[in-house]
């Protein structure tokens, strides 16, 4: 394969999909180490930026190599155009690790887990907030005022006190210094017990344990059917696993996905959205 070759490849995801499937990674690190003008050996140890921890670049194209068909599962699995091409440009970056991927795919998205083009609310929400000080809780309350609950859980002391000074004036608001997990300990809970009613939307940012979260959240998942908004940038292979187990959760859910930059901040973000009654809009600023 040579330089045109890999341009023709990349100019769309099923052309990165076919080269993957049939080409090497000696084959695709050469010649993307040529058309950069550096050593394949300097190529493969460059830190790449947009994950919870910096990657080294071999390890991000050599999963896109080896699971492939399970990107090609997610990508077809995405229910709108814009998820479509922000998935594709992911999966660029992946391949050919430029920043300016990261930006034109944030382009197409507004709000993290908020997208009003794709979560909506009816008023009567009872909402779960995991990890990253609950700032969504906050977000939410300012936007759309009127709810049933809201459950924040925050494990680290610091951010967990952050989470009650922002929110310890709003009612109906339920802040625990927890981490969220499969099972329950002295420092962790699980959503089905700890949470007894039905729960309309699950918000997920846990550093990397999102999997165990779900796990321990099957029961509300299965019968509430609530909306599930989850951070795929935690780990390597979250970009497929997360996607590939909540579908293997969920039934007649509709899928996307949204990336956002906020200056060095890279953040993916997976939706499984259930059929929803009527959206209440945010309150328009002043």
């Amino acid at each position: 394969m040579n330089a045109n070759d890999f341009e023709k490849h990349f100019s769309s995801y099923d052309g990165i999909s076919q080269m993957l499937k049939s080409c090497s990674y000696d084959e695709i690190i050469s010649v993307i180490a040529k058309i950069c003008g550096v050593e394949p050996t300097a190529l493969e140890s460059m830190l790449v930026k947009g994950y919870n921890e910096k990657i080294q670049y071999q390890y991000l194209l050599k999963d896109t190599i080896k699971n492939i068909v399970r990107y090609d599962t997610v990508y077809n699995m995405l229910s709108d155009a814009s998820s479509k091409k922000v998935f594709f440009l992911l999966i660029k970056h992946r391949v050919f690790p430029d920043e300016a991927f990261f930006k034109k795919a944030s382009e197409l998205s507004t709000k993290p887990y908020l997208e009003k083009d794709i979560i909506s609310f009816d008023g009567n929400d009872v909402l779960v907030d995991c990890g990253r000080t609950g700032t969504i809780a906050l977000e939410f309350i300012r936007q759309f005022e009127k709810y049933n609950k809201i459950y924040v859980y925050e494990s680290e002391k610091n951010k967990f006190e952050k989470c009650k000074k922002n929110l310890s004036s709003y009612e109906n608001v339920t802040i625990k210094c927890k981490k969220v997990n499969a099972s329950e300990t002295v420092s962790s809970i699980c959503l089905d017990n700890d949470i007894a009613e039905s729960v309309s939307y699950i918000k997920m940012d846990l550093g990397g344990s999102e999997i165990s979260a779900l796990i321990g959240a099957k029961k509300h998942i299965k019968n509430d059917k609530p909306d599930i908004c989850i951070c795929t940038s935690n780990s390597l292979n979250a970009l497929w696993e997360i996607p590939l187990f909540i579908k293997a959760m969920t039934h007649g859910y509709v899928y996307h996905i949204r990336h956002y930059c906020d200056n060095s901040d890279n953040k993916t973000v997976f939706y499984a959205v259930s059929p929803k009654k009527s959206v209440i809009p945010a309150k328009k600023s002043c």
